[in-house]
């Protein structure tokens, strides 16, 4: 039998020794690292699970494979998976029941029972509101082909269960980031944010700062012992990994210098055994107070766009655009086949904590998606842009000038935010009397909330530099070139519109370089 002096040695959750001060904390539970099974998953028998309850048969087919990957049956799942498999199968198999007087067991739990979880998961529970969100039930659904892929039983994807070809399209998920969600991404100053929190909260500032240098995930952060994990040439997390895997961030592979400063910086803050969250709280104290301050100082997704995670988003984002010197999908980088990268994309993914590289596009994108929706993104910026035209023109012709061309993130579809301003260059060729004039009509003319209701800049090309004329020629599109194509690069040279004012392509129709049928096609 233990003596008490070594019980009083078990750590709490968060790595710590129990609190001195007459609390205790809760103590981590060991898991196995390799999962011990009766029978083997994708080939259960739906057919044993016949007990009469609500919740007899889903308890002890969670006991038994409540862990199990949904893709690796070898690899273990996360404790918090564990907990969202459990709470929605116990849900879902009680209202069927309550639906349906004829399912008694969970053996009659098939996927033709489809159609009535959807029926029952989009009800109104309240105005507006359904019972699970679109998101929400396509990855409740995973849950679902899950289980009955543990016993062997195909399922389609949930679309192919709507009838409604417009929902059809809310249920089309891709695990290809199409957004940037990082905080830079969305305007937000990591280094002024740490110091917004410091004044609130020294920890809260620590545990933004390692997951900004690490790419931590939030419960990594409170785990962390800096003095520990510290190898030198490496962190090494050990505890509150996501499968309890441990894994090591390699200095070397990213920026050795500025990630050994980093974490010395973090162990000067603290004494050697402590970990980087507070004493004395257990995990669930830790998160919530993390979480507090984070709102506290508008970090939370409904102020700021942003979530803690929104970090760990950046740090691969970063990584990548670093070690590759080119941008990341969601940050407008071009269609490259960067099957080149495979090596960066594993070096990311291994520090992530993911096995396989595929995953990292969920945080930076994938170039081939980008391409498609960028395409998608500049129609809809032309379609906004196109029934203006004909005033635009005339403003134009009223100053002489002879062509305008659309730059910027919106003139290759680059843009992620609706409220994005359109940028606009007028050629240095074209002989402008009054630059200040032309540029503040169309800004007045255009900024307008009934033509496109968001800021507008004219540049005029003359005023910049060779860097910026540079910048602009990748994607510059004249509006008023007919013989423009679309996404062709033009000269610095930038020559104006030949026949403009005349007849036949003078008019705003001819002159205006729109998209028709067979472009579309």
């Amino acid at each position: 039998m233990r003596s008490q002096s070594s019980q009083n040695t078990q750590t709490s959750l968060l790595g710590l020794p129990p609190a001195q001060n007459g609390t205790h904390s809760v103590r981590l539970k060991a898991k196995p690292s390799q999962l011990v099974l009766v029978e083997t998953p994708g080939r259960v028998n739906l057919a044993r699970w016949t007990s009469p309850t609500d919740h007899g048969d889903i308890i002890e087919f969670m006991r038994q494979f409540g862990y199990v990957g949904a893709t690796d049956f070898k690899r273990r799942c996360s404790e918090r998976t564990f907990t969202i498999r459990k709470q929605l199968l116990l849900s879902t198999f009680r209202a069927v029941k309550e639906r349906n007087r004829g399912i008694k067991t969970l053996s009659q739990f098939t996927p033709r029972l489809i159609p009535l979880i959807l029926e029952y998961w989009s009800e109104e529970v309240s105005e507006g509101k359904m019972r699970h969100g679109f998101d929400t039930q396509v990855q409740d659904f995973s849950v679902l082909t899950w289980f009955w892929r543990m016993h062997g039983v195909k399922v389609d994807p949930i679309r192919d269960y709507v009838e409604d070809p417009q929902l059809k399209l809310k249920f089309c998920r891709t695990s290809v980031a199409t957004r940037d969600k990082s905080w830079s991404g969305n305007g937000v100053d990591v280094d002024a944010k740490i110091e917004e929190a410091r004044a609130v909260d020294p920890v809260v500032a620590r545990l933004i700062f390692l997951a900004k240098t690490y790419g931590l995930r939030a419960k990594e952060t409170l785990f962390v012992r800096p003095h520990e994990d510290d190898k030198g040439d490496r962190l090494r997390l050990s505890r509150g990994t996501k499968t309890g895997r441990p894994r090591d961030i390699v200095y070397e592979d990213f920026d050795e210098q500025a990630f050994q400063s980093a974490i010395e910086d973090v162990k000067a803050e603290l004494s050697p055994g402590d970990h980087a969250a507070w004493k004395g709280r257990s995990l669930k104290e830790a998160r919530r107070r993390l979480y507090y301050v984070l709102e506290c100082i508008g970090l939370t997704q409904k102020a700021s766009g942003v979530t803690f995670h929104g970090l760990r988003t950046q740090w691969a984002i970063e990584q990548f655009e670093n070690l590759t010197g080119t941008a990341a999908p969601v940050r407008g980088g071009g269609s490259i086949d960067y099957q080149r990268f495979a090596d960066v994309r594993r070096t990311i993914s291994r520090a992530m904590g993911h096995n396989r590289i595929r995953v990292t596009s969920a945080y930076y994108g994938s170039f081939f998606k980008m391409r498609k929706a960028a395409e998608s993104r500049f129609r809809e910026n032309w379609n906004r842009l196109e029934p203006h035209l004909s005033g635009l023109l005339d403003i134009l012709d009223s100053f002489g000038i002879t062509n305008l061309w659309l730059v910027g993130r919106r003139a290759d579809g680059s843009n992620h935010m609706a409220a994005e301003a359109y940028e606009f260059l007028i050629d240095e060729r074209n002989h402008v009397v009054s630059a200040a004039k032309v540029t503040a009509e169309v800004v007045r003319y255009l900024e307008t909330s009934e033509r496109l209701g968001v800021p507008v800049i004219v540049h005029v090309a003359s005023m910049h530099g060779e860097k910026a004329k540079r910048a602009w020629s990748e994607n510059a599109l004249p509006l008023f070139d007919v013989e423009a194509p679309l996404f062709k690069n033009f000269t610095p040279a930038m020559e104006p519109a030949s026949g403009a004012g005349q007849g036949g392509t003078g008019s705003a129709h001819g002159r205006a370089h729109g998209i028709d049928a067979g472009e579309q096609a």
